[in-house]
């Protein structure tokens, strides 16, 4: 059965990326892909720059496809800029976040797990460490609590309490 590129691209969700090949080997489904960018901005002085230093293949998790678990072997481009051709700097992905091993979309599920789960059985099941689950779902807690509005603060009186007791007790 031949499966389009494509097909895959869009399967993952993953924007700016050109699938070179893919293969299922022992259990695991390997993407192996690179930027579909040619140019970047400069992080320290936003000009374009094409001028690639160095390149080298990352592995990342990234959501089980088909009941397999799902690598995506991805070419990290490092460019340097005329800015300071000493320092070069690595292309960003929007759908990886800085220093990780797993995709957004992967540490978004596994903190859903986490969310209705305990940390150590979610971490059993995903076949990660209890730290580094635990170290996820902090990230997104953390993003949560930040973007909830606090309720509106309700005042009881002691009448208030009161009425509650005796209703409570006469039932």
């Amino acid at each position: 059965m031949q499966i389009n590129n494509n097909f895959i691209k869009k399967l993952l969700d993953l924007q700016d990326l050109d699938i070179i090949y893919f293969n299922v080997n022992n259990g695991i489904f390997n993407i192996f892909a690179t930027s579909s960018n040619k140019q970047v901005y400069c992080p320290r002085c936003g000009h374009i720059t094409n001028k690639v230093h160095d390149r080298r293949y990352q592995d990342y998790e990234h959501l089980p496809i088909w009941n397999l678990k799902t690598i995506i072997s991805l070419e990290i481009k490092r460019y340097k800029c005329s800015c300071n051709p000493e320092h070069p700097f690595t292309e960003t992905f929007n759908f990886i976040r800085k220093h990780q091993r797993r995709t957004i979309a992967y540490e978004k599920y596994i903190f859903t797990l986490a969310h209705k789960n305990t940390i150590q059985n979610v971490a059993d099941i995903i076949g990660i460490s209890h730290g580094a689950c635990q170290r996820i779902y902090n990230f997104y807690a953390k993003d949560k609590l930040e973007s909830l509005e606090p309720e509106p603060l309700t005042l009881l009186g002691i009448d208030d309490i009161a009425n509650v007791k005796v209703i409570i007790t006469i039932q």
